[in-house]
């Protein structure tokens, strides 16, 4: 009697342990595809939003214009910083698209830190020109938050540009774009 009640025993243990494994096994396999589309879905929204916000937005490329047009001007050591305190029209424009372009960067940066968005594909797309962006503009952001007294303006975009620069300064020079 005593071996078939340990034999009763030990047989449902067994199936305890195996209803655990099973449900173990589906957990974990939950989690791995769970983790899989999200790779996915941030994947198509990096893609989605490049070519929503920059690929296909013309008011993208007209900002893009008139960023490397104000930061090319020779005459002045940091042409933006005028644009803190526009007198004419078409400063206050210049204004207005330099400040879209910048916060463009920032929620690039506030999503990628978030990981709303893919820091490699987009660094893959636009890590040169984001980096390029913050030197040109990194003299107008600070004095702007010294005018403002808000430190935090712009901070994301200032962060990840870093880190890119950074990484890029790391990289082997044979690697680095001429």
């Amino acid at each position: 009697m005593e071996t078939a009640a340990g034999s009763a025993s030990l047989t449902l243990v067994l199936q305890l342990f195996a209803a655990t494994a099973s449900a173990v096994a589906i957990l974990i396999s939950a989690y791995v595809a769970w983790r899989v589309q999200r790779k996915i879905a941030i994947s198509r929204a990096t893609i989605d939003f490049i070519s929503k916000h920059e690929v296909s937005n013309p008011e993208w490329s007209e900002a893009r214009r008139v960023f490397v047009e104000i930061t090319s001007q020779q005459d002045h050591p940091s042409p933006m910083i005028a644009l803190l305190d526009p007198k004419t029209l078409e400063q206050q424009r210049q204004y207005l698209v330099i400040t879209s372009l910048l916060s463009h960067f920032e929620a690039v940066a506030v999503a990628i830190k978030h990981e709303a968005m893919s820091e490699d594909i987009y660094k893959d797309w636009n890590r040169s020109a984001y980096v390029r962006a913050w030197r040109k503009s990194q003299s107008y952001i600070n004095e702007r938050r010294e005018k403002t007294q808000r430190s935090s303006i712009y901070k994301n975009f200032e962060d990840l540009a870093k880190k890119w620069d950074r990484e890029d300064e790391s990289r082997p020079h044979s690697m680095q774009e001429p």
